[in-house]
């Protein structure tokens, strides 16, 4: 299991969606540094010690203990789980926290239960558990009360008391501490509370943090009579407020329950001021909560908003604290909700990118198979430059000549490793004997010296000697019928040639099969001379083939010999056509991924510009700029993954059965390219789209003028 794996499985855990950003920062930033590809058995304790050391031993007290816990937490539910790992060495230990003393101010309903929650007790935890730790558990000296030695309450287990009992409809859909909190800061700002006051609750310390409570909008307070349809955890949907609800302002209170902390309580046998009673967007519960009707507008003439504004699925709750726009789930349920409500929009428009992901996967297979066609001779070859003659600088496999004194000089140099003559020529050829006799043959010959380390291993038969006029085919010749023992004859020169061995590999230069054969076969072939060579022609060569060392110096014997060292995937360019088709399926891929990006820009415009009306109401609810920027990015990947994988999936399917038919071949990096391209620059072009979802005002949704 890799050390990304192991941390994927640990956060998919977690439940809380704040707990998993906590934990994924600590565990995200130590499995980076370990090596996300490596085996979680491989890594060392004093690893996990430096990377802690490295990414946080500066940091504050508390920040190192927080992270170290987390990645010993993550250590330790993997030994539970039986993976081989690790674990957070000794000496990099918890350090001692500096506490600073800091005065609580209570409000005087809490001040009042204090002295039932004390009991007497002075010193110490003030929220405690009702029973001491267990013996197997370590807890500071700080954490335990001394009195009767109770443990101080943890944020957990007060989460799950407060849920307990405040649920409604099982567990998971009571209240929680940040719920109470937001409630408690915004009744504060609507009573008047000064941005000091606000800050000494809150405990925030930049002011911008607590604008939305100290400066409710008149937008907000107008819709928060507004009673939208919310999906619950489940994905289901509120009803509307029903018309007897909103006459519950006028009679006495049926066990209304708070919307917000403390000072919002109602007891049953309170009267609740006159007002609208509207149900409070919450965490997949149903409460109810008082608004006072000096508004301008009525809740009837709101909801005929609303209706007339949005779309039947597509709802909002009241933005009202606790303040449902907030929650990070919500995004997802509106995007998915928009969804479903215009699937034939969005159907269509995923087809069309499907479609755009079936040709991207093609073209990427055509220009894969294109360039094996190619290349791949030269790309199996055990080299890592080519010299050939400095005065070709093009098509150099067919103007470089070198001599024989090149490659000695090439050897002695330090730094090479080899030095071998290479030669390439393209030659056409007829079976004389064989299976396929008079069958036409074109082959690409590959000349090298028998011992060399460019000389093939066959599969089948025997490999080069020298002065045999014997040759080595590959499986791309072997394709065309010619087999092991076959004689060829080559046009014009009627040298004869035997395949004396295969290699079981189907690789080809310039579209055309390689045959290996040795050096002087190689120059009878590329001069075209029958018979013995002359002397200057058996010295010389199309290239030296040089194995280097990383960092070698050759500028000297360059210089020397007349000759330019070019990195092996330098001469796929020297292929005959390769420079051409590359360049040709690279402008037609860039003219798809241009068109796909405006494709997705042209249909999310016209989107934006239908939502315009529902986008300005959910900014008079309250919603942040970058929460409906956010909703509109969540459905624009939704359609291009979604769309993408469809597509690419038909891709490879069509792909699969053009293999062998045609210059194809599936490269998964390839094709993970062409996909992750229509998804960045489809989402790309979305937001250029979607930008005007900034200049939306709020008013047009209340049907206000400027």
């Amino acid at each position: 299991m890799t050390v990304r794996t192991a941390a994927d499985l640990f956060l998919d855990l977690l439940g809380n969606p704040n707990t998993v950003r906590n934990c994924g920062i600590a565990v995200g930033k130590s499995a980076e540094r370990l090596g996300e590809d490596r085996m979680l058995a491989y890594v060392e304790d004093a690893e996990i010690g430096e990377a802690l050391e490295l990414l946080w031993g500066r940091s504050a007290v508390n920040t190192w203990n927080a992270r170290r816990g987390v990645v010993l937490s993550w250590t330790g539910w993997c030994s539970e789980r039986g993976y081989e790992g690790q674990t957070v060495p000794a000496w990099a230990k918890r350090l001692a926290v500096d506490y600073v003393l800091e005065t609580v101010y209570w409000d005087a309903g809490a001040a009042r239960l204090l002295p039932r929650l004390l009991r007497g007790r002075t010193r110490g935890p003030v929220f405690v558990t009702h029973r001491r730790p267990g013996p197997g558990k370590v807890v500071s000296p700080r954490d335990v009360c001394p009195d009767p030695g109770f443990a101080r309450l943890s944020y957990g287990l007060a989460r799950a008391l407060l849920d307990e009992h405040t649920a409604v409809r099982g567990l998971g859909t009571g209240w929680d501490l940040h719920e109470y909190r937001h409630s408690s800061l915004t009744q504060l700002g609507e009573q008047g509370a000064s941005l000091l006051m606000l800050m000494a609750k809150s405990r925030h310390k930049k002011p911008e943090n607590l604008r939305r409570y100290f400066k409710p909008s008149p937008e907000a307070d107008l819709c928060a009579v507004v009673v939208r349809r919310f999906p619950d955890r489940d994905g289901r949907f509120r009803g509307p407020l029903r018309s007897h609800d909103r006459q519950l302002g006028d009679q006495p209170s049926r066990a209304v329950r708070p919307a917000g902390g403390p000072g919002t309580n109602l007891r049953r046998s309170q009267a609740a001021p006159a007002g609208v009673a509207v149900r409070s967007g919450g965490s997949g519960r149903r409460t109810r909560r008082i608004i006072p009707t000096d508004v301008s507008v009525t809740c009837d003439r709101m909801q005929t908003l609303a209706s007339s504004s949005l779309s039947k699925e597509t709802a909002w709750p009241a933005c009202r604290a606790p303040h449902p726009l907030h929650r990070s789930e919500s995004s997802v349920f509106l995007a998915l909700r928009d969804l479903r409500f215009a699937r034939g929009r969005f159907a269509l428009m995923g087809a069309v990118v499907a479609l755009i992901a079936v040709l991207g996967v093609l073209l990427s297979g055509l220009a894969s198979g294109l360039a094996d066609a190619g290349i791949s001779g030269l790309r199996a070859l055990p080299v890592t430059h080519m010299a050939f003659d400095e005065k070709a600088t093009s098509e150099q496999f067919s103007r470089s000549t070198v001599e024989q004194e090149d490659w000695q000089a090439w050897s002695k140099t330090p730094g090479v490793e080899r030095a071998e003559p290479f030669g390439t020529t393209l030659t056409n050829a007829r079976v004389n004997q064989g299976a396929k006799k008079g069958e036409q043959v074109n082959l690409a010959v590959f000349g090298m010296a028998p011992d060399s380390s460019l000389a093939p291993s066959p599969n089948k038969g025997e490999g080069l000697e020298v002065g045999s006029a014997g040759i080595v085919i590959t499986q791309e010749i072997a394709d065309l019928g010619v087999e092991v023992g076959d004689v060829l004859i080559v046009d014009k020169s009627e040298v004869r040639l035997k395949v004396v061995g295969l290699v079981d590999e189907a690789v080809s230069y310039g579209h055309i099969g390689v045959a290996y054969a040795d050096l002087d076969t190689w120059r009878r072939l590329h001069y075209g001379l029958p018979g013995d060579l002359p002397e200057a022609a058996r010295q010389q060569a199309t290239a030296v083939a040089l194995t280097l060392e990383p960092g070698a110096d050759v500028s000297t014997v360059e210089k020397a010999t007349g000759t330019r060292a070019d990195t092996k995937e330098t001469t796929f360019g020297a292929s005959p056509g390769y420079t051409a088709e590359s360049s040709t399926m690279a402008l037609i891929k860039g003219f798809l991924y241009a068109i796909s990006a405006l494709v997705v820009g042209a249909f999310f415009t016209v989107w934006t510009v239908q939502r315009k009306a529902e986008i300005a109401l959910l900014k008079a609810l309250g919603a942040p700029t970058g929460y409906v920027l956010r909703d509109a990015l969540t459905q624009v990947v939704a359609v291009l993954v979604g769309a993408t994988a469809v597509g690419t999936a038909v891709g490879m399917a069509l792909g699969s059965m053009m293999i062998g038919k045609a210059p194809f071949a599936l490269s998964a990096p390839a094709i993970a390219t062409s996909s992750g391209l229509l998804i960045v620059l489809g989402t790309l072009g979305a937001v250029v789209a979607i930008r005007r979802i900034t200049a939306v005002d709020p008013l047009t949704a209340l049907g206000a003028t400027r």
